[in-house]
């Protein structure tokens, strides 16, 4: 684990890029049928590739035997992206505490800045999450 954080906190401060597409009918905001209707990124769809950016920001650095998970997260979803635009997340590691690595960005569309947000994720290890989602689920039903 040592290594892992070592190696990590040479990436502090350092800008990483993702992009993705709202291309998909699983992005667009559908809470209600009229929304549908806009045809616009829902902030569900756009936490999760954030997520997704911070999971594949730290994968590259992990050894087998380790995962991370989201711990906590905030997202300010400023103004709305059609369907067919492309979105550009923008992160940085901002800090290490232990196995919390915490992470700031924003995201923009192809206009302008659509998010700011901070979120952090623990690195653990995934034989642990793996029992710890075993014991939980055993104990309705007997679940095995």
């Amino acid at each position: 684990m040592e290594e892992i954080l070592n190696s990590l906190k040479r990436k502090i401060g350092k800008e990483i890029t993702f992009s993705f597409k709202v291309n998909d009918d699983s992005f667009l905001w559908s809470e209600d049928t009229k929304l549908l209707e806009y045809h616009a990124l829902s902030t569900s769809a756009l936490l999760e590739e954030v997520h997704r950016s911070g999971y594949l920001t730290l994968k590259e650095e992990l050894s087998d035997g380790f995962t991370s998970v989201v711990f906590s997260t905030s997202l300010k979803h400023l103004k709305p992206t059609p369907y067919s635009f492309n979105v550009f997340i923008k992160l940085k590691i901002v800090n290490i505490k232990k196995n919390e690595v915490i992470f700031e960005g924003e995201a923009f569309d192809e206009n302008e800045k659509i998010a700011e947000f901070k979120f952090s994720r623990i690195i653990i290890s995934a034989n642990y999450l793996k029992r710890k989602i075993h014991e939980k689920a055993s104990k309705i039903n007997g679940y095995q």
